[in-house]
């Protein structure tokens, strides 16, 4: 990593230390996280170009990532979600009772994002609800509510992160005024990751399910609009959502 990269990641986790602290107002809040969303997706395209020029600083890796319980159904399909936003694929595997596992595969510095952003939704996905489950009476099922809460909220943040990526592919091929196409690179690094999942795996079924629309579905779609989807500022500090 290039000491630009490393010092726009550091701006990015500054700025989400802004957003996410509790003495920022929502209208500045909403500033910081719209600055820092920006800057990741950036981020993602020129590490993209950069290895392009320099196969050695961004390889394709992979990663299994175990999810406990609860809700560990879920929160996977916010993982996925997330890695395939961000250009990944993996095939979930059998897990232990009441966990899920997912074998990630994709390019360094996109396992990179996943892992920052993957671990700042589900803090942010876990504040969120305590709050809007105060508003809820008291006959409505909370575990019901939660599944369908935590559906809605990935949901929108796979829209948004989907639309962020394109914005910034877009203005790279803008401003791009020699070497390889951003096109070009992008699909180039798709395919490797696509032989890497292929040779760990000759065969894989594509899992699908139903999605849930129960009272709590349209509260997570406003808080995943409300997410900061730029990373976290305490990476490492996995907590499961709550029960």
């Amino acid at each position: 990593m290039t000491q630009a990269t490393e010092g726009m990641l550091s701006k990015i986790r500054g700025l989400l230390a802004q957003a996410e602290h509790e003495g920022t107002s929502k209208t500045e809040s909403e500033t910081f996280m719209a600055a820092a969303t920006r800057l990741m997706a950036k981020y993602g395209v020129e590490r993209a170009m950069l290895g392009a020029l320099h196969p050695e600083t961004d390889r394709v890796a992979d990663k299994i990532i175990v999810v406990p319980a609860p809700y560990a159904a879920s929160k996977l399909r916010l993982l996925w979600a997330i890695a395939s936003a961000l250009g990944a694929d993996g095939v979930k595997r059998r897990a232990a009772k009441g966990t899920a596992e997912l074998h990630l595969f994709g390019m360094e510095s996109d396992l990179e994002r996943i892992d920052l952003l993957y671990t700042s939704m589900l803090l942010q996905c876990q504040r969120f609800q305590e709050i809007d489950w105060r508003t809820m009476p008291s006959f409505v099922d909370k575990r019901t509510w939660k599944v369908d809460y935590v559906e809605g909220f990935r949901s929108e943040v796979h829209r948004r992160l989907k639309e962020v990526e394109a914005r910034a592919k877009q203005q790279a091929q803008a401003e791009q005024t020699g070497g390889p196409s951003v096109d070009l690179v992008l699909a180039d690094r798709s395919a490797l990751v696509q032989k890497a999942k292929a040779d760990a795996y000759s065969s894989t079924r594509k899992s699908s399910y139903s999605r849930r629309v129960g009272a709590g579905y349209g509260q997570g779609t406003s808080a995943g609009q409300r997410a900061d989807l730029g990373g976290s500022r305490i990476a490492g500090n996995r907590r499961s959502l709550s029960r």
